[in-house]
This record gives structure tokens, sequence and C-alpha cells, in this order.
């Protein structure tokens, strides 16, 4: 990896391949005590980060790419459950039983299934870190798939699929955890104040783990730590803030949420101290 004034970034693709560089880098890491912050964002391709129309939308993430090591002729895929278990356990999905995006959303939607294998996660292995994870979590909702049961010491997010309509009642309403507890609803007409999809298009999750992640930052900074990011507002269909709207220079929902997810990388940047390693990459493919 490459250090430099502030931090250390990798700003790649693929889990699997990320990981490795990883393990590769853990000696180290256990032997200097460096903290983590590992960044995964969905069906962000590399044109959506690259091309001059896009470059705007996204000065955070192009300042922490330019003085990293960039990653960029990797094959990511199509699965964010797939990717994420992958750069976690620094193993291809095949090998924990992971087969296809059909498989994918059984995985999150089934209450029998998950991420439940005995395998030791990047979490375990820097075990003497404080280690958050913030986000979606792609791999179960039994509570052996919780990711405070996979090395982690705490959680904050949900466990599976959000679904594809935000009026379609035959998906789940998935909880926001904390830990092992639900707080509440993604969706909560009854109750505005918990309602966090108000509607298609606009959500405050992204502001919510952007202070949950500056928050925890903030309660570590005399320790090492590792703290996971996994961030989902740019899948289809996506999402972003109320004070987000129409705040790209670009349009849309896509390329709001992806603007308000700069906006939380540079808040995190903001929070983090000198040798800080600093993962960012996509666990699926994006949109054609």
């Amino acid at each position: 990896a490459v250090v430099s004034t502030q931090s250390t970034g990798l700003h790649g693709t693929h889990g699997t391949v990320v990981m490795m560089l990883i393990l590769l880098c853990v000696p180290a890491i256990l032997a200097s005590q460096p903290s983590l912050i590992a960044i995964s964002l969905t069906q962000v391709g590399w044109a959506d980060l690259n091309l001059p129309l896009w470059l705007s939308e996204t000065p955070n993430i192009q300042s922490l790419a330019s003085r990293s090591i960039s990653l960029d002729s990797l094959y990511c895929e199509t699965s964010p459950s797939a990717s994420n278990g992958a750069f976690l356990t620094g193993r291809d999905s095949i090998s924990w039983g992971f087969y296809s995006s059909n498989n994918a959303e059984a995985t999150n939607l089934k209450e029998d299934s998950g991420f439940v294998l005995p395998l030791p996660t990047l979490a375990h292995t820097l075990s003497n870190h404080t280690s958050h994870f913030v986000g979606r979590w792609w791999l179960g909702q039994r509570p052996e798939a919780n990711p405070v049961n996979h090395g982690f010491d705490s959680f904050y997010g949900y466990v599976s699929d959000r679904g594809t309509k935000y009026d379609d009642l035959r998906y789940p309403n998935p909880g926001l955890y904390r830990n092992t507890e639900i707080q509440s609803r993604l969706y909560d007409t009854t109750n505005p104040s918990l309602d966090l999809i108000q509607d298609e298009g606009r959500s405050n999750l992204t502001e919510l783990f952007a202070e949950e992640a500056v928050r925890f930052l903030r309660s570590t900074s005399s320790q090492p730590y590792y703290l996971h990011l996994s961030l989902d507002a740019t899948q289809h269909p996506a999402y972003r803030s109320p004070h987000y709207e129409g705040n790209s220079t670009r349009g849309g929902h896509f390329a709001d949420a992806l603007r308000e997810i700069d906006g939380l990388v540079g808040r995190v940047l903001a929070e983090t101290g000198n040798g800080t390693i600093i993962v960012l990459f996509a666990d699926s493919t994006a949109l054609a």
C-alpha cells in the first residue's frame, strides 16, 4: 500500500482480490496496529467514478484515489453477498456454498439461510482492533449470521434486501439493528419518525450511517479499530436524503446518491489519522 500524509487507500472492485491484498498486509497490521476502514459501494461501476462527466460528483473519493493504489483491471461479482463474503473471508464465494444470483436472493431474504458457516473473518483476524459494521449486511437474516457472530464487536444497519419496490408488501420489512436488537423499520408509515424510506428515491439511511461512522471513529480515536461501511444507496432503486435531492451535477437519483456517499467519505476522511488504511471497492456490477 502507498501511505500518504493522511491515510492509505486501496481503490478496487473485486472482493476476493482486494481481500487477498489485505491478507498480505495483515502481519504488518498486527505488528504496527494501524486502523482499517473498508467501504463497499453497490452497483457502482468504474466509469461512475472516473469518466470526466462524473468526477465532479465525487471529489472526496477522487482525493482518496489520487494518493492510493488503484486497481482498475478487475472483475466484480454480480451479487453483493458474494463479494462481501469474499472480502470478509478471503475465500471465493463458492467455497462457502454461494453459487449464483438466485442463491443471493435466498441468502438475503429467507430466514432459513445465510452466512452461518464457522469461517474466520477479517474481524476475527483483527480481534485486537475494536470492530464495527455499519450499513447493509448482505449475508443472511438468521441470528447466527449477524455480524456480531462473525467477529465484529458491534453492528448498526440492516440484514436483508430492502426490496425492489418501495410499496410492494410481498417483500419483508427489514429492521434497522443495533447489534442484535431491532430499533426501527425501513418502512413504517404508521410512525413517520421511524419510517426510514419515506418514498421512492428518498431515505435518510446514508445520513444515519455517516453519523454512526463518525460517532464510532471519535469513540475509538485512541485505539486501533476496524470500521466496515457497506453502502447500498446507489443500488436500484437508488435513494438519497432530502437535502441531497437535486444536489448533483448530473441529476437523478443515482447521481444524488453517489454525491451523498462521497460526502460520507469526506466525513470519514476528516476523522482519520495518519497511517489509517482505507479500502474502497464495488461489491457488485453496475447496471447496464
